[in-house]
């Protein structure tokens, strides 16, 4: 029978040892902190009815129109107050486009959005009112 030498534990293999399993754990770290951020970037923020009402005081209709659009969802739930803002964001879009089109000199899809903006001035209720200040911003009348 042979006699085996006994390993001899090294300085250098304890170090090297020691840094793998530190490496090891901060490589788990790190994944686990990845992972958490994938999972809080899932949560999305909606704009509430304070938000609207902030964005058309301070005449911030594209927020508006980009938090209706971002907000569209099939089971969301709106109060009466968002779904006049929501038009009138949609108003806003609507008369963007009627302002390019005209310029554009394609009268047809003009007249489509002139229609869309009759049709969102009804819905925006008791801020139709602001519809007069976007087509002024717009320079429509």
């Amino acid at each position: 029978m042979k006699k085996r030498k006994k390993k001899r534990i090294s300085a250098g293999g304890i170090f090297f040892t020691i840094i793998i399993v530190f490496l090891s754990l901060i490589l788990v770290g790190q994944g686990i902190y990845i992972m958490s951020e994938m999972k809080d970037s899932d949560r999305l923020y909606y704009a509430d009815e304070d938000d609207y009402i902030r964005n058309v005081t301070y005449e911030d209709y594209y927020r508006v129109l980009s938090d209706a659009i971002d907000d569209c969802y099939p089971d969301t739930k709106h109060t009466e107050t968002e779904k006049e803002i929501r038009a009138l964001g949609y108003y806003y879009e609507a008369a963007t486009l009627y302002k390019a089109y005209t310029t554009a000199g394609d009268q047809i899809s003009a007249e489509k959005q002139h229609a869309r903006m009759e049709r969102y001035r009804t819905e925006a209720g008791s801020y139709a009112d602001e519809t007069t200040r976007i087509d002024e911003l717009l320079e429509l009348s």
